[in-house]
């Protein structure tokens, strides 16, 4: 940027320039100068480019934020040489939680890449059988965690200008029966998470209907850490079998709870831990018989 005279600066420019300015003392003037002393701040919706440099009034240390919605980059100018600008990204986490498809856009300027960490949907469980009284009735088994992948560094050279962050979503839980003599629906399982290409997690499996003898549950989804397995219900319509606990993948749910020949309801087993520190709640009661 050329230089002005100081003082012909209008309000708003970056303070750059050269003036001769009278001294305090003896009558003589001494030249000042100023060069840019703040660096400069811009939001707007877009990234910056390489022409957004010293001849445009940036300086290293200048900060641009782009504003548009799916994007929201910081950017710091690392150099400021004219036509030849660089502009490093900041760091910045996107958490990605409604099912389905969702875009990431690749940011501008310099930065290495990402990584990536996905942990699928958990199956549904399945309903419980419904009898006559007398007759061993067994909830539904219990729905797996989803598996766990990541996290995964990918280099920017590899990633497309958007790529697709798929949330999967947890499976449904069997409906229940309305018709007597007739064991339980099964539920559903859940659905994968993937980044682009390059990352995926498998859903849970889903929990099956109670029947007179068992209630089998799902298994866990596969990752790079897979999810923990379901409960199962218990053969003798007791109280269901605990989730497993999972180290890194989603935890199983616990096995449904059943009626016993005595009549006797019983509750679901707990949910399987994730690590150490996250406990299942413990499944509720099965509804008494009539």
């Amino acid at each position: 940027m050329a230089d002005k005279a100081i003082s012909a600066l209008t309000a708003g420019t970056q303070p750059s320039g050269t003036e001769e300015i009278p001294a305090v003392q003896g009558g003589a003037t001494v030249k000042l100068t100023v060069e840019q002393a703040r660096p400069r701040v811009t939001r707007t919706g877009a990234a910056p480019t390489v022409t957004d440099d010293s001849a445009s009034g940036y300086s290293v240390g200048s900060v641009w934020v782009d504003t548009r919605a799916g994007y929201g980059y910081t950017y710091d100018l690392i150099d400021a040489t004219a036509g030849a600008a660089v502009w490093k990204v900041r760091p910045l986490t996107f958490v990605y939680t409604t099912t389905g498809a969702n875009t990431w856009n690749k940011p501008a300027g310099s930065f290495s890449g990402v990584f990536a960490e996905l942990v699928a949907g958990g199956g549904g469980g399945g309903s419980g059988r419904r009898g006559a009284a007398g007759a061993v009735r067994c909830g539904g088994g219990a729905g797996a965690g989803g598996g766990r992948a990541g996290p995964f560094f990918i280099g920017a050279a590899a990633l497309g200008a958007t790529e697709t962050a798929t949330v999967g979503a947890g499976g449904t839980g069997g409906a229940a029966v309305g018709t007597d003599n007739t064991s339980g629906a099964a539920g559903t399982a859940g659905g994968q998470s993937t980044f682009g290409s390059y990352l995926r997690a498998l859903g849970g499996g889903a929990g099956n209907g109670g029947t007179a003898a068992n209630g089998t549950a799902g298994s866990g989804g596969t990752g790079e850490q897979a999810g923990s397995n379901g409960g199962a219900a218990s053969t003798t319509g007791g109280t269901g079998t605990s989730g497993t606990g999972s180290q890194g993948g989603g935890a199983g749910g616990g096995g449904g709870g059943g009626i016993s020949i005595a009549n006797t309801t019983a509750g679901g087993g707990a949910g399987g831990a994730r690590w150490s520190a996250w406990n299942g709640a413990t499944g509720g009661t099965a509804a008494p018989p009539g």
